[in-house]
């Protein structure tokens, strides 16, 4: 019984570039297929900007560009309207960056009224060579303390970087992490600090060969995760897996009982086989 719609117009040129989104969803609308987080919300959004492209320079490319939107949802209230004001670039050695502001972004959420969010945004990431890839992103700023029973205004820090090595052909390993502090604006308490640590490991023994590992520490909940999977893979719908998963928690010191440490808490094993039938 619910329903969406999406409309979208652009303007593409070597300079002089234009954007608009429209969506919206009833309160009643599912998605039978796909991800869709909320609905009952309609969204409007305008991309415009230039692009400058330099020969022979440092820098290849700049394109300063403008974002604004404003977002309500089925009985008419605003959910929230905002500017962005925003510079990306590209320079030499396929190493690019992107630096935003936001302006001014009325929100709304829970039924309260945010005014005045502010925040500042920038990321880069380079390509410089093969075997090694980087990439940092930080966000400074207001922003709305979501994760409190009672939500309030506060300062938000995020940081994270990523890094890709590949010292031969066959071995790769990339990394990232990403670390966010919450503190209320009124008082500067600290409300939250903590860091996700996450590295993927594979290595391609043969063309159809290959075994992988992924591994991520989670610093709010002290959790450590610990996922390897081997596959034997003929073509992408005819491939065997066999793999298992180890979740452990890190406790504190308890006098008489547990030392401080790691201890496994969960633990899988499976099994996959799949096959693609030719009629």
């Amino acid at each position: 019984t619910g329903y969406a719609a999406s409309f979208s117009v652009d303007q593409r040129a070597r300079h002089f570039f234009a954007d608009f989104d429209f969506s919206t969803s009833n309160p009643a609308f599912r998605a039978a297929n796909g991800f869709v987080t909320q609905n009952s919300i309609s969204r409007s959004t305008l991309v415009s900007g230039y692009q400058f492209y330099f020969e022979d320079a440092f820098v290849e490319r700049l394109m300063p560009h403008v974002i604004t939107g404003y977002w309500w949802n089925h009985e008419g209230v605003r959910k929230d309207e905002f500017a962005w004001l925003g510079l990306e670039g590209r320079v030499k050695g396929q190493t690019s960056f992107q630096t935003r502001v936001l302006l001014v972004s009325n929100e709304r959420f829970r039924d309260r009224d945010f005014r005045g969010l502010r925040r500042v945004e920038f990321n880069a990431f380079s390509n410089f060579s093969d075997p090694v890839k980087l990439g940092v992103r930080m966000s400074y700023g207001r922003s709305i303390l979501r994760n409190l029973q009672e939500p309030e205004m506060g300062r938000v820090l995020q940081l994270a970087a990523e890094a890709s090595l590949r010292p031969w052909s066959h071995f790769k390993i990339e990394t990232s992490v990403d670390y966010v502090r919450l503190a209320r604006e009124a008082s500067g308490e600290e409300v939250g600090e903590g860091y996700i640590l996450r590295s993927r490991w594979n290595y391609q023994f043969t063309r159809r060969f290959f075994f992988r590992l992924v591994a991520q520490y989670n610093d709010f909940s002290r959790r450590l995760d610990l996922d390897p999977l081997l596959t034997y893979r003929v073509n992408p719908f005819t491939a065997i897996y066999l793999g298992s998963t180890h979740d452990f928690v890190e406790y504190p010191d308890v006098s008489g009982f547990l030392r401080q440490g790691f201890y496994q808490t969960e633990r899988q094993i499976f099994f996959k086989l799949q096959y693609l039938f030719r009629m």
